[in-house]
């Protein structure tokens, strides 16, 4: 069953060359790594001949001209889903792993899925999770850089790379000639063919981890917690488990939308789907800081939704929404879609048939009840308390009250609300106040416009 998503959208940039067909036999290709020794599958197409989703057999490329606008906000907002317990799965385009720099800006991911059709290039990403696994610290690697490492490689035995079994040993590279070039003139340099785009081509764009904690994030993502298969395809829809949280995906540069979205359909129950986008230094796609790609990342709505999911309990919660008086007009909106049954501060109500809705709920969400007021009106609290002083008889099953509220630093300085804004302590006197057979839970914080904390859920349980 596919799950309930909040999808982020933003310009896509330029195409991947990867394949997208689907339907895959598993064929097993050894991962030797000294301290974790893994069996990876490979997963190829169902023909596994001619066109019919065979796999690309090329050079592979060893270094990365992906540049990442925001990437900085990005990993504010991904810190702040994962303190917040949300848990963080990925699926990217392994190319020259330009996604490093995204995989350093969480602690602990859940599951890292690699996708390529070159399988040369998924060769490549398992000698690199060798490599890294031999460089336990930023240190290690920056004095000796896996790119610089894997490239040398490459190039000194080129045949014990590339070739299949049934050719490794028995027969190697023809020299370059007139008829048969080795060198590929790409922006105006000529790299033998045994790599693409090496280290030194965009020094600039070279993976330089920012802290040694970072480098243990982005090593740990690929020496841990990678996905034990590798697709040489996208996986197909739903075949990899989203776990509740959000589900980010990495095509690199893609010119139309085909890769992306079969990326982010190929996980199952993901309350967020967040596409990252990087633009190709040396391409006509190339783009600056002040760029719109990956601005869309930060809006602070579909953060809110998917991390009020997980507040109120997760995927399959039944939850009553309660608009708060300023958003009364908001019923019956888009928004209403995402909740079993959605209530105004007066009890009106969308839905059809509100009695038998009322009878499944188990959850009860307010939504920024203080925080939407412009003046400090002496009569909210008391309306608050009122309404989650009913929500028992409202609804019989109900074990779970989340309170959702804006946090003091995201206001204006010149709203007049702020000054009365509720803390997260305050917001719990007044429910459990009224709900003496309730205990707080839990607190967390949901980012949003490149800040880490914009709203807090407080929850409460019977």
């Amino acid at each position: 069953m596919v799950g309930w998503r909040a999808v982020l959208l933003v310009t896509i940039v330029k195409s991947s060359e990867v394949d997208c067909a689907v339907d895959d036999e598993l064929i097993e290709a050894a991962a030797p790594l000294s301290n974790t020794p893994t069996v990876f599958k490979l997963a190829v197409g169902r023909a596994f001949k001619w066109d019919r989703g065979a796999p690309q057999w090329a050079a592979a490329f060893v270094a990365s001209n992906d540049a990442i606008p925001r990437l900085a906000d990005l990993c504010i907002t991904l810190r702040s889903l994962e303190a917040a317990g949300m848990e963080l799965s990925m699926v990217a385009v392994a190319g020259g792993l330009g996604v490093l720099p995204v995989l350093e800006c969480v602690t602990k991911w859940r599951d890292v899925a690699f996708v390529d059709g070159n399988v040369n290039q998924l060769a490549a990403l398992l000698t690199t999770r060798d490599l890294l696994e031999e460089r336990p610290t930023l240190a290690d690697y920056v004095s000796s850089p896996v790119g610089a490492a894997l490239h040398a490689q490459l190039a000194r035995d080129p045949e014990a790379f590339y070739l299949p079994g049934g050719l490794r040993g028995r027969a190697q590279f023809a020299p370059s000639s007139d008829a048969r070039p080795w060198d590929f003139e790409y922006l105006g340099l000529a790299p033998n063919l045994t790599s693409l785009l090496p280290p030194d081509a965009y020094p600039e764009l070279a993976w330089s981890p920012t802290s040694p904690e970072s480098y243990d994030n982005a090593r740990r993502a690929i020496v841990n917690d990678i996905n034990p298969t590798l697709y040489l395809a996208p996986p197909a829809p739903d075949e990899l488990e989203g776990f509740g949280g959000a589900c980010l995906v990495w095509a690199s540069m893609p010119d139309t939308r085909e890769l992306e979205e079969a990326l982010g359909r190929a996980r199952r129950d993901c309350s967020l789907v967040i596409p990252v986008r990087s633009c190709g230094k040396g391409t006509g796609t190339w783009c600056d800081g002040a760029d719109v790609h990956n601005a869309r990342l930060l809006d602070p709505h579909a953060l809110w939704e998917a991390t009020a999911r997980r507040a109120c309990g997760g995927m399959y919660a039944r939850v009553v929404h309660y608009w708060a008086p300023e958003d009364r007009l908001s019923l019956g909106g888009p928004h209403d879609l995402s909740w079993a049954l959605n209530v105004a501060h007066d009890g009106a109500t969308s839905h059809a048939a509100p009695e038998a809705a009322s009878a499944s709920v188990d959850t009860a969400l307010l939504h920024m009840f203080f925080g939407k007021r412009q003046t400090c009106d002496g009569g909210r609290g008391q309306l608050f308390s009122q309404i989650v002083s009913n929500l028992p008889a409202l609804f019989p099953r109900l074990e779970r009250v989340v309170v959702s509220e804006f946090v003091t630093g995201a206001f204006d300085p010149t709203n007049p609300a702020r000054v009365c804004l509720p803390s997260p302590d305050e917001l719990a006197d007044l429910v459990l106040a009224a709900l003496p057979d309730f205990r707080r839970a839990e607190t967390s914080y949901v980012p949003g416009g490149g800040a880490a904390r914009r709203s807090v859920f407080v929850a409460f349980t019977r």
